[in-house]
């Protein structure tokens, strides 16, 4: 499979715009995805979030189920309200069901987001621990090897560009006069 690549974090040995060969990560994760959007399919009723109806949204998660439920139960027993209100007691039976059934999945999702973010970060973490571990071995090489043999100094001079200067915090200012009554 190739696909083209125009991103900002492409290789540099890989010109922007030209044909390469998808890694084993990214064809697994382009098979995911395939699959994700495939089970979404069939949830014609899945909504995009819309920026304008979040905050109104997220209101109305504090009426709660046995609200709704005795509504349901006065609208089937007055129809005159159903009319009224423009209130559908088969849809809104079908809205708290269907919120029964897929909470659970929703939890699931968001665990999964959550394990995956995880993994991620943990394999990131591990990668960069082996990898300023050898940083180390290398500048300890370099430094006990002659100029003659210096085979890592250009290396380890590339490699220094790289690395971002750690951040060091600001001492808080003492107030003059020391601060003590």
């Amino acid at each position: 499979m190739t696909i083209e690549r125009r991103d900002e974090d492409s290789d540099a040995s890989v010109p922007d715009g030209k044909v390469y060969e998808m890694t084993g990560a990214e064809k697994e994760a382009a098979a995911f995805r395939a699959h994700v959007e495939e089970a979404l399919t069939r949830l014609p009723w899945l909504r995009k979030r819309h920026g304008d109806l979040t905050n109104s949204v997220r209101a109305n998660r504090t009426v709660t189920k046995k609200f709704l439920l005795h509504i349901l139960a006065m609208a089937e027993s007055v129809p005159e309200l159903q009319q009224a209100a423009r209130f559908d007691p088969d849809w809104a039976r079908a809205v708290l069901q269907r919120g029964d059934a897929f909470h659970q999945i929703a939890v699931w999702m968001e665990h999964l987001y959550l394990e995956l973010r995880y993994t991620l970060e943990a394999e990131r973490h591990e990668l960069v621990r082996s990898a300023l571990q050898l940083y180390t071995i290398a500048q300890a090489l370099d430094r006990n090897s002659s100029p003659e043999e210096g085979k890592l100094h250009g290396a380890l001079q590339q490699v220094q560009r790289q690395i971002r200067p750690a951040r060091r915090r600001k001492k808080p200012k003492v107030p003059e006069g020391g601060g003590e009554a």
